[in-house]
């Protein structure tokens, strides 16, 4: 035999025995064999003999532990039964033979074990109690591996700090796991104060009201009957948007655990998500009692007293809801949002404050999250926590800092002392809690606000205003086909990529601009295309943009060498505006690069005027909006401004390396210009501390949305919270300022407060509550958003209440615009869609179909055009709307990266419209932010001529309506800009008018 593999059987067989310095010399004849018997022999006499010989209990334990480290489970138990038969079984043994019974497979017998260990024992006891919570959870028994836990926390009194803090910390991830985010927050306090709280933990309290899953813990298993941790997968549906799915969840949960209060409250939190009313005032009425200590049940009462103009109500209930939970921002930001609207200024600042600092945490700590912080950011959040009055979590993120990125004596010393001194005062405190309730709440007293009735709550919502009813007889197919070959309309943009690389760089991804506009006034709307295919910056390397003019013989002719406006910068958006009001319309053209004006002159040219100086580097502006802002009656020129870093132009995107997110660059500043009346170009400095709120910008819409002040303006901005300036007047004399107010009025981010990819604008009253909504596309997995001013100047996101939430999820938006194509009077929403970077492999379509969402009383439907275009995946970009053929129906023009411009004739077979174009006199020319109001019976239609709207273009400048059945309008109600109203009365409608402001008549075109 092999002598190393005979040494190691000696010592195999010689457990315990001493066999320092031994060794076998000689190899011959079988002696290391006799030997290893005779060693075994010895061996077991001495065991007979130990066995044989009364033991002690503690011999019998220590033994029974050797046993059980060597995994000889049966011969630990063998050890210890003698033990569990005697009148006082020691508590040792008994947790020793319940891990036996647990490794041996059977941890139903190991659980009753250890729930005998009495806790005059402490020591057994809790080390029993973390076993039996282990068990349980590998049982699927939440309930029982909690109350486990909770025998400890009784005897918290009696216990040191590190064995209560180890039950904490397993009851805080337990209770996670749950999706019982409020109950864990209690424990998750106690570690904070302690100092014992992990990096993970300090997390888990950034926001209760989001899931926060412990992934070192069993995941709860749903393949038999649902458990109530199931709430916790309810929860993560929700946060990665998959909200019908979390309804349908969340509904089952509830129907099997009707007592359970968190499960009921965050059902009452999807309802409020999706704007399902109906269904939260049905439910509403049969809660589990103890509802009122749960935030997310005050936070969707709230918004369902805002939804009915109930603010102070609404108050109440999200005051509740702050108390209840501290980290709530969303409760904070609707807080703000009532406060200001029944005039209480200073508490609604103090709300919006708390939001604000909860969102820059929010924003910290999801970037941590995936790297270290750095100091700066550790730094910022704990300030942030310490004016939220949270000093504990920021002393434990300053302790986070100094063990990551290490840091002098004083610092620590600092920390230590912070720490001693909040202890020092929570002591001398007798209620520590009381302050945190008044500094959460901003120091409104709840009993100061009236609670909502549970009668009143399903009462009638004036709000859903569903007008004619609609005949399903009457429903036509919509017919957009694409005719651009057959009238001689041929443009392909030109992005300057080269294919055969497979690299593209960010500003090629954008496409360009469209123009409608008439500029030789002849009454039949021109198109204007923007180009690029050179060096981004090169205000001569592109190629050039073209003008294409619309005949009478219905063939379309390019005339931008002749007009002159063949400009060749690398072109963006276009914006067409009559800026030095002489009755020609102007163009504005964003370039990446210098801006440019081409000023009309009247006889079918144009004059180059570039905006900067002309050794201006310039920005990289995508979209220009005009109209007026100032309150001065001409227009403002506003540059929605994209990028300002020089790398985004130089990095290169891939289908490997999508380095094409525009977050990691340096966002721009939007600019604003006044047209002087001598025609001088100057900068406005009307907005509010613009230069400190760069971002992402992309498209705008100007437009007076609460009837105050003046006219206002929307940017939606890529990857960030969009931007809503809203007009400001101190006093009727006083000149107009604009203020960003996105956030207060509800049209920020998306319908989960999530920062969005926006892209593209469509703005309409889609309601038809006469207030003008707005529809923005977003970028992949980031449902299209639906903002319905549900009062002036307060927006609501109805995307999933309306039908929009799902088909638009997994979809990269670009154009989109709000008409109404078949005039059964309900505006209709075409969206252009196509990816940025291919992805195929990952499973996602890199050209995708166009979308057709028609839409009627109930909302939106997605029902596309047989027209093949429709059918075709493309990468779609910009869409405008014209009527080029005067046939009041409205037509499209689209652009792609790699298609050809459609022209989408709409050969619907309609029913009644109506179009108007205005011409202000004491207003600017152009009358944007004019208000127009048809009344026909009980019925009415609002429409606006807005600055700006869609996508990188300028739509024909006309109100368009359609209007059903009905073949005459009653009254018309222009609202001008210069607070001038006009009427008219008992006009015939399939016709197209002009106005002029302060002229009597209609003009028929």
């Amino acid at each position: 035999m092999n002598i190393y593999r005979t040494r190691y059987l000696v010592k195999v067989v010689a457990v315990g025995f001493v066999a320092v310095g031994f060794s076998v010399i000689g190899c011959g004849g079988g002696s290391d064999e006799q030997r290893a018997a005779e060693l075994l022999q010895s061996q077991r006499r001495r065991e007979r003999a130990i066995d044989a010989a009364p033991k002690t209990d503690r011999q019998r334990i220590e033994k029974a532990e050797r046993f059980f480290g060597k995994r000889n489970f049966a011969g630990a138990r063998d050890e210890l039964r003698p033990l569990l038969m005697s009148d006082q079984v020691p508590s040792e043994a008994l947790l020793l033979y319940a891990k036996c019974e647990a490794e041996a497979g059977d941890p139903v017998a190991a659980c009753e074990l250890l729930r005998s260990i009495p806790p005059s024992d402490l020591t057994a006891f809790v080390d029993a109690a973390l076993l039996a919570a282990d068990l349980y959870l590998d049982l699927g028994q939440y309930a029982e591996a909690e109350a486990s836990l909770e025998q400890v926390i009784e005897l918290n009194a009696t216990m040191d700090a590190p064995r209560i803090n180890a039950v904490y910390h397993r009851l805080t991830a337990l209770l996670n796991n749950q999706g019982r985010r409020i109950d864990a927050a209690k424990y998750l306090r106690r570690l904070a104060r302690s100092g014992d709280i992990t990096e993970k933990e300090l997390f888990a309290m950034n926001t209760y009201g989001e899931a926060f899953i412990d992934v070192s813990m069993p995941k709860p298993s749903f393949h038999g009957a649902l458990p109530p941790a199931a709430l916790a997968e309810a929860k993560r549906l929700r946060r990665e948007g998959e909200l019908e799915q979390a309804r349908v969840l969340i509904e089952q949960l509830s129907q099997r655990f009707p007592q359970s209060t968190p499960i009921a409250a965050f059902r009452c939190r999807i309802y409020a998500d999706l704007k399902l009313d109906t269904m939260l005032d049905a439910y509403l009425q049969s809660l589990p009692p103890g509802i009122q200590r749960e935030p997310e049940y005050w936070y969707a009462l709230g918004t369902r007293m805002q939804s009915l103009n109930r603010h102070p109500e609404a108050v109440r209930c999200f005051v509740e809801a702050v108390r209840l939970d501290e980290t709530d921002r969303f409760s904070f930001l609707a807080l703000a949002r009532s406060l200001q609207t029944l005039g209480k200024a200073t508490e609604a600042e103090c709300a919006s404050r708390r939001f604000s600092l909860l969102h820059e945490a929010a924003i910290i700590t999801s970037k941590i999250g995936g790297e270290p912080g750095t100091v700066a950011e550790l730094s910022r959040l704990s300030e942030i926590l310490d004016a939220l009055n949270r000093p504990w979590e920021a002393i434990a993120w300053r302790q986070v800092s100094l063990k990551t990125h290490g840091g002098s004596d004083e610092w620590s010393r600092r920390v230590s002392e912070q720490r001693n001194a909040l202890e020092n005062s929570e002591q001398a405190a007798s209620d520590p809690t009381a302050d945190q309730d008044h500094f959460a709440s901003c120091g409104i007293a709840p009993e100061d606000w009236p609670l909502p009735p549970a009668s009143a709550i399903a009462a009638d919502d004036s709000r859903d205003r569903s007008g004619d009813a609609i005949d399903e007889s009457r429903v036509t197919e919509i017919k957009l086909n694409n005719v651009a070959a057959e009238v001689g309309l041929f443009f392909q943009y030109d992005s300057g990529d080269d294919p055969a690389d497979n690299t593209q760089l960010l500003h090629q991804l954008t496409g360009g601009g469209i123009g409608v506009i008439d500029f030789d006034l002849d009454g039949s709307p021109d198109i204007y295309f923007t180009q690029g295919g050179g060096d981004a910056f090169d205000a001569g390397g592109s190629e050039p943009n073209q003008l294409f003019r619309n005949l009478p013989t219905g063939a379309w002719v390019s005339v931008a060498t002749d007009a002159g406006t063949a400009d060749l910068g690398y072109g963006q958006g276009v914006a067409v505006a009559d800026i030095n009001q002489d009755g020609f319309p102007d163009m504005i053209l964003a370039n990446i690069g210098p801006n440019v004006v081409y000023q009309n002159n009247g006889d079918g040219t144009f004059r180059r005027q570039p905006m900067a100086a002309p050794d201006a580097r310039g920005d990289w502006t995508s979209s220009i909006a005009c109209g007026d802002l100032s309150g001065d009656h001409l227009p403002e020129i506003v540059e929605i401004n994209y990028i300002d870093d020089p790398t985004a132009l130089t990095i290169g995107c891939t289908p490997e390396k999508d380095a094409c997110n525009p977050s990691v660059f340096r966002p721009a500043i939007d600019r604003a210009w006044q047209i002087r009346p001598d025609g001088q170009i100057l900068r406005w400095d009307g907005f509010v501390a613009m230069d400190e709120k760069p971002n992402y910008g992309f498209a705008a819409v100007i437009a007076n949305f609460d009837d105050r002040n003046g006219n206002d303006l929307f940017i939606a901005n890529d990857t960030e919270f969009n931007h809503f300036w809203l007009s400001h007047r101190d006093s009727q004399s006083a000149p107009v300022t604009l203020r960003e107010s996105a956030q207060i009025t509800g049209c920020a981010f998306g319908l989960l407060g999530q920062r969005q990819g926006c892209m593209g604008i469509a703005a309409g009253d889609f309601d038809r509550n006469g207030l003008l909504d707005l529809h923005i596309t977003n970028f992949w997995n980031q449902a299209a958003d639906l903002y319905s001013q549900e009062i002036p100047g307060v927006f609501t996101n109805v995307n999933a209440k309306r039908g929009m939430y799902e088909d638009t999820r997994m979809t990269v938006g670009w154009g989109t615009q709000a008409i109404d194509f078949d005039r059964n009077g309900w505006l209709d929403l075409p969206v252009l869609n196509g990816n940025v970077t291919d992805h195929r492999h990952r499973g996602r379509a890199y050209q995708m179909q166009p979308q057709f969402f028609r839409g009627d009383a109930d909302g939106f439907e997605l029902k596309n055009p047989a027209d093949r275009y429709w059918s075709t995946p493309a990468l779609g970009r910009t869409m405008a709307v014209l009527d080029f053929n005067r046939d009041l129906k409205p037509d499209l023009v689209t652009n792609h990266l790699d298609a050809p411009a459609a022209l989408l004739e709409n050969q619907t077979a309609t029913e009644n419209a109506l179009q108007l174009e205005l011409i202000g006199t004491s207003s600017e020319r152009d009358a944007i932010g004019a208000k127009v109001t048809l009344t026909i019976g009980d019925q009415s239609w609002v429409g606006w001529m807005v600055g700006g709207d869609g996508l990188l273009c300028s739509n024909e400048p006309m109100i368009d309506f359609g209007i059903g059945p009905h073949e005459s309008i009653e009254q018309i109600v222009i609202d001008w800009p210069s607070g001038r109203s006009q009427r008219f009365s008992d006009v015939e409608a399939n016709h197209r008018y002009l106005v002029i402001e302060g002229e009597s008549g209609l003009y028929r075109r």
